[in-house]
């Protein structure tokens, strides 16, 4: 008898493992917001012939978990596409990643709502309301109030673990056509300089790929081979066929928590003012690469300039992490944690120097300050440049011969200036005809180029007087 009660119990083991159950700890990630799925049974490999002709097991695996977004707006771009000051409807696209009615999508589809409805793929309808935003990542959390069948979640991957190259599908509402579903291949990755309605203090990073993305798609998945959503779907380029940009999902995951706590991402700051470095630069500062960010200014009695930190220094690395560009300390820095002490890596005169600062959190208004943009009053924010007036110590920081002049101090990546290589020590002469004797000079002339035709700015650099030229955006 007690035989039998072993071989019972040793079946109910078998058939409960069998079925899924597992005698294991709960899983980690059962207490987050969202799922990630390790092994995926729905899985594509190269062997699996479905995998060679068809992404039908993805789209069934995960389709479900895609909403199609339906939004009135007070007003602005309704969906990220449309005419300002219009009253009307917008669309959209998020995906599920909580069985309670969680649903990420984009900042942009959602900003300015008056009313939002969510739309699951089996034609379920329910109300919803906007939980949190962060406009700096163009992510928004959502939720509904679920009723009847259980919902599908779309379980995340990792971005970083993204290859160029690499086969991804989209599932979205192009123009209000839910459950529309694209293929391409990741064709890029670390895109700057492609911000939807042409925003420049977003944290870019984007995957560029060429599975079709359009007008109603903002707000969708891209989906990995595994399954899992690799990017939120967020901007095309008009001007390019087959070309869309989607936000990394390392980096929602980031916001998620405090989207959910606080409705609200709260950020730290270095306190810089901050460029790319480039070939020319990296070649005068004896780097080996033009990489790292090249620091310009330093606010006065931020944690940086505390730290010992001082213009024309290059930060290497943040907290054991590489900084590639301007863009990635940015971000380094920003998601960081006021209050802490971080370990930061220069290159200074030569060598390399390493110290320790204390971050300072970051102002509702402080996102000027860390990326160097123009005052929002002046005519340089056209061309996304900060400048002065030249004095004895912007003379002898940037060896200037002239004592007089406009100085560029700054230039904010991915702008109009930094398309025109335009570099903080450049004194500009002229727009156009009109001679530039002070910023107002400047402010004055810029603002008489209207959008979209051609501005031509006379700089002076060291000893040579160089032309640049574009169409002011």
């Amino acid at each position: 008898m007690k035989q039998l009660r072993w071989v019972l119990a040793a079946l109910a083991l078998a058939v409960g493992l069998g079925a899924g159950f597992s005698l294991e700890p709960r899983d980690a990630h059962a207490d987050r917001l969202w799922s990630e799925r390790e092994n995926s049974t729905a899985a594509l490999t190269p062997d699996d012939p479905v995998a060679r002709t068809s992404f039908n097991r993805l789209v069934k695996d995960v389709g479900p978990a895609v909403v199609f977004i339906s939004v009135e707006k007070r007003s602005g771009l309704p969906g990220g596409f449309g005419r300002r000051g219009h009253h009307r409807d917008g669309l959209g696209t998020g995906f599920v990643i909580h069985a309670d009615g969680w649903v990420v999508t984009n900042n942009h589809v959602v900003d300015g709502a008056e009313s939002i409805k969510v739309r699951l793929a089996d034609r379920r309808e329910f109300e919803a309301k906007v939980v949190g935003t962060d406009p700096q990542t163009d992510i928004a959390l959502v939720k509904f109030e679920p009723t009847g069948q259980r919902l599908t979640v779309a379980p995340l991957g990792r971005s970083d673990e993204v290859e160029i190259g690499d086969w991804v599908i989209a599932i979205g509402s192009p123009f209000g056509l839910a459950q529309t579903v694209t293929a391409g291949i990741v064709s890029a990755k670390g895109r700057v300089g492609v911000a939807p309605d042409g925003k420049t203090d977003l944290y870019e990073d984007f995957i560029q790929t060429d599975a079709s993305i359009n007008p109603g798609n903002s707000g969708g998945p891209l989906i990995n081979m595994r399954g899992e959503v690799v990017g939120v779907n967020t901007a095309i380029n008009s001007a390019g066929q087959g070309i869309g940009f989607a936000v990394p999902i390392d980096m929602v995951k980031t916001v998620l928590p405090q989207l959910k706590d606080g409705g609200r991402v709260k950020r730290s700051m270095l306190g810089l003012m901050i460029q790319d470095v480039d070939q020319e630069i990296a070649n005068q500062l004896g780097l080996s690469a033009p990489s790292g960010a090249l620091v310009n200014e330093v606010v006065p009695g931020g944690p940086a300039e505390k730290a010992g930190i001082r213009p024309g220094d290059v930060v290497l690395a943040f907290d054991g992490k590489r900084v590639d560009s301007s863009k990635s300390l940015r971000w380094l820095a920003s998601n960081a944690g006021a209050g802490r002490a971080v370990t930061v890596e220069l290159w200074r005169d030569g060598k390399a120097a390493r110290l320790d600062v204390t971050l300072a959190a970051l102002t509702r208004g402080g996102e000027a300050p860390e990326v160097g943009e123009a005052p929002s009053d002046s005519g340089p924010t056209a061309l996304g440049v900060r400048v002065s007036d030249v004095n004895d110590e912007l003379a002898q920081r940037f060896q200037l011969s002239a004592k007089a002049g406009v100085v560029v101090t700054a230039v904010e990546p991915s702008s109009l200036a930094a398309k025109l290589q335009l570099q903080p020590g450049d004194v500009i002469l002229k727009v156009g005809k009109a001679a530039v004797r002070t910023s107002e000079d400047l402010a004055k002339a810029v603002a008489r180029v209207s959008k979209g035709q051609v501005i031509t700015l006379l700089v002076r650099r060291g000893d040579r007087e160089l032309f640049r030229a574009g169409a002011r955006e």
